[in-house]
């Protein structure tokens, strides 16, 4: 079950409590390759270069974003050259 599942069928707050997920999210930018996010003990990543599913960095990080309900306060992005 996914983080959005868990949140739909038992709260966002239950969802953070069961995934680990803290109040801020920290996303590294692999340019050209992908964009992965971790919240607390939760993690996802993104590749980036599809046209229609994540064309830009930004796109990959709202795909992150709502991964986790955007349940976070705070968030900060690591370039990782």
């Amino acid at each position: 079950m996914t983080f959005e599942e868990w949140a739909a069928k038992y709260g966002v707050e239950s969802a953070r409590q069961w995934f680990r997920a803290e109040y801020h999210m920290v996303f590294v930018v692999r340019p050209g390759r992908s964009v992965s996010g971790t919240c607390g003990r939760w993690h996802g990543s993104e590749p980036l270069g599809n046209p229609i599913r994540n064309p830009d960095v930004e796109t990959a990080k709202q795909r992150l974003r709502d991964a986790v309900c955007n349940c976070f306060e705070t968030e900060e992005t690591i370039v990782d050259d």
